[in-house]
């Protein structure tokens, strides 16, 4: 069997640039041991599925190579993106609901930015060594880790400015322990800039990922943060965010608060185009 496959650089209108995300159309007869068997081979930080739903606009599925998440940014923003590219969602509808294992995501596409509104934001409590947390990224923090469940749990804080964020080299195994020990996905390191722009790193190597290129449950756990500590007076009620300098990327993020609630958005363009090999 033989279904439609895209393969989406997110969160950047210029090609390899941004985060790719596998997205699988017709999916509805897929098993998840099947989704996660080609979330495994795809090698990518995640791969979605797009089923239909009765209660959305479609459901997508989402798979790290190791397991399913309840949400994430850049697949939920390059799936929405590859329907709306390949004709399956109205280009001239403004809003969509995406039916997801969070629940029902409201989605909005505004001058072919797409933004996702995330579900289900929630600080945690949590107990973290802040020396063994400096040991493993190798340079000491500017404010109080907070561990942010957006869908993957994000152990987040600042750090004094982007010099000293692009080099941090972390510790794999001490980053490991650590996520382990707090009970989360992975660390989220951020700054804020001179001109009031956010920058930030996402490493979670206790999922496979290393360091995530671009990442968008990161960046609204960095939005939580701020508002929680006080910082997202700094910012504004919306900004721009970056990502993946340190990679040789150029990932740009925009964010909103709206209320209670927080918005991830960006553009996104289709790199690769065809199908993709099903078991059946």
């Amino acid at each position: 069997m033989e279904l439609k496959y895209n393969q989406v650089d997110v969160f950047t209108s210029v090609p390899y640039k941004g985060n790719p995300v596998g997205v699988c159309f017709d999916a509805d007869e897929l098993t998840p041991s099947v989704m996660q068997q080609i979330a495994n081979w795809t090698n990518l930080s995640e791969t979605t599925f797009v089923q239909s739903s009765t209660v959305g606009d479609y459901k997508l599925r989402i798979f790290t190579p190791k397991n399913e998440l309840k949400f994430a940014g850049h697949p939920t923003v390059g799936s929405a993106f590859a329907l709306l590219d390949s004709g399956r969602l109205n280009v001239e509808k403004k809003e969509f609901v995406q039916e997801c294992k969070a629940g029902l995501v409201k989605i909005k596409n505004h001058h072919d930015t797409i933004y996702a509104k995330v579900p289900g934001i929630t600080p945690l409590d949590s107990e973290v060594d802040c020396t063994k947390l400096e040991e493993a990224i190798g340079c000491p923090i500017t404010s109080r880790p907070i561990a942010v469940d957006t869908g993957p749990i994000w152990l987040t804080f600042s750090v004094a400015d982007v010099h000293l964020l692009n080099n941090i080299c972390i510790d794999v195994d001490k980053t490991r322990i650590l996520s382990r020990q707090v009970g989360v996905s992975g660390l989220n390191i951020y700054c804020i800039d001179e001109k009031r722009a956010v920058h930030l790193r996402t490493f979670a190597p206790i999922l496979g990922i290393q360091e995530d290129p671009v990442c968008g449950s990161g960046h609204a756990a960095v939005a939580a943060h701020m508002k929680i500590s006080g910082k997202a007076e700094t910012v504004g009620q919306q900004y721009t965010a970056y990502q993946g300098s340190a990679m040789g990327r150029s990932g740009v993020v925009q964010v909103v608060y709206d209320e209670n609630d927080i918005y991830i958005g960006g553009h996104a363009v289709v790199v690769i185009n065809g199908t993709i090999a099903v078991e059946e």
